[in-house]
């Protein structure tokens, strides 16, 4: 079965069948103008873990893991040549492939809840459960 995709750009919403390499190239050149702040590429069925591919203004390129032990990975990688965000995304939608992750940095460690967050959260559902 052929996966399926969902392409966000904040303001619109593209579904498959509906999303082509085109689609996609142009959207990636609106980004490339700051005519969009960023897009997200999210297949049905993950990509080998991956929930989705993002890029940000900038061509900041970032990937969400899910391990087998649900741990979550985020890499990101940040690059300056269009045609290599084409390539990552085309291959990531045409071929359901990953970048190599060797080169990316991986940033997972800014995605976890730090010590006041979770303090916040206990003191919050303490004072919930008082009244």
């Amino acid at each position: 079965m052929e996966n399926t995709f969902k392409l966000d750009t904040g303001d619109k919403i593209f579904l498959s069948p509906h999303i082509t390499n085109q689609t996609i190239i142009d959207l990636i050149q609106k980004l490339s103008k700051n005519e969009l702040e960023f897009i997200v590429l999210e297949p049905k069925t993950p990509i080998k873990n991956s929930l989705y591919i993002q890029i940000i203004y900038g061509f900041t390129i970032e990937l969400r893991l899910v391990l087998s032990n649900d741990e979550i990975r985020h890499y990101s990688y940040e690059t300056e040549n269009m045609n290599e965000v084409i390539t990552i995304f085309l291959n990531y939608f045409e071929k359901e492939e990953i970048p190599n992750l060797d080169i990316w940095k991986d940033t997972s460690d800014s995605f976890r809840p730090n010590l006041f967050s979770i303090i916040f959260s206990k003191l919050k559902s303490l004072k919930k459960k008082r009244r």
